[in-house]
């Protein structure tokens, strides 16, 4: 199964760049000629003769765009990846005889190919906002290869990690289907618009900058080392980040493409598709927030409760003696 899918992207890819130019798709791609002065989505094509479309409708090739067919081969290559690179997980974890290991194989293969895509994307997003200057002088900059590459490849995380918890992790959060859905949406507005780059790019950058941290709380307290200096250091440092990243980041970049679309006559239109999913995530972060300082005050109490009891520990032979004098 997994041999046909890929033989189904790799002749996806052959048949995309041995073509001279992409297909075009025209209703994917707003000519220039039926906008108004007055439309906000009028700058997306930046180096495009107005006159040149009169005679024919730019192709996705001419615009640095990906036609659908890359856009499936990038997802669909991108799930086989994760589902490979999980595979080869499980063979060596099977491998182990700790016995804390083979009790939670699946969820560890989760937790470390999510590590993997976290870096990954992140990775990605934040060269694409840091190189391309052009991003911050438009709130609608129009995508471009490698801004879709990335955000397919999430894509495609996205449909292997949702097919992990339906099949292998059925007592997962309900929330994190819906958070999957949410993505997967937002893909699809990504690919549509053929806009919202700088929102797209941000978005991602700053929900996943914090999971790697994440997963590496929940491999050290399933591996008993809850009670090192590490695992301490590690909540500390997920704490502030997933503070500054997804409560103070997010939150702004919500109220920044909310004022943006209303500034922009944008806001009540289809067009509003991309900041109320970013602004659901954000609402969806902040109620994880709350749930991680539950957990972060628990670990503190018990790691100082243990420390109490050591010291306890530690003076009571000093008092049996001095009894006993």
């Amino acid at each position: 199964f997994f041999l046909f899918l890929f033989f189904c992207a790799f002749i996806s890819f052959i048949h995309s760049f041995n073509s001279q130019y992409w297909p075009a798709m025209p209703d994917l791609v707003r000519p220039v000629a039926t906008t108004t002065p007055d439309d906000p989505l009028l700058p997306l094509i930046d180096d495009f003769d107005p006159s040149a479309q009169q005679h024919h409708a730019p192709t996705l090739a001419e615009l640095g765009l990906m036609g659908i067919s890359e856009v499936a081969g990038v997802i669909l290559v991108s799930a086989i990846v994760w589902f490979v690179l999980g595979y080869i997980i499980d063979r060596y974890l099977y491998t182990s005889r700790n016995p804390l290991v083979l009790n939670h194989i699946y969820e560890i293969r989760s937790r470390l190919v999510s590590i993997v895509h976290a870096i990954v994307v992140c990775t990605g997003s934040f060269y694409l906002l840091w190189t391309t200057d052009s991003f911050w002088t438009d709130p609608f900059h129009a995508t471009n290869w490698e801004s879709e590459l990335v955000c397919f490849v999430f894509a495609g995380y996205c449909v292997y990690d949702t097919f992990n918890m339906v099949y292998y992790l059925r007592e997962t959060d309900p929330l994190m289907y819906f958070h999957h859905v949410a993505a997967i949406a937002a893909s699809g507005v990504y690919f549509f618009s053929r806009a919202y780059a700088v929102l797209g790019h941000a978005c991602l950058a700053l929900m996943e900058v914090t999971n790697p941290n994440l997963h590496t709380l929940w491999l050290m307290r399933h591996l008993k080392y809850e009670k090192s200096f590490f695992f301490v250091l590690n909540a500390i440092i997920f704490v502030l980040s997933y503070f500054i990243f997804r409560i103070i980041g997010c939150g702004y970049l919500s109220y920044w493409s909310i004022t943006s679309w209303h500034e922009n006559g944008m806001l009540y239109t289809a067009h509003a598709t991309g900041p109320i999913i970013v602004l659901t995530l954000t609402l969806l972060s902040y109620y994880w927030f709350k749930l991680i300082i539950k957990m972060a005050l628990r670990i503190l109490s018990r790691h100082n409760n243990n420390n109490s009891t050591t010291t306890a520990t530690h003076n009571t032979p000093q008092k049996q003696q001095q009894h006993t004098k």
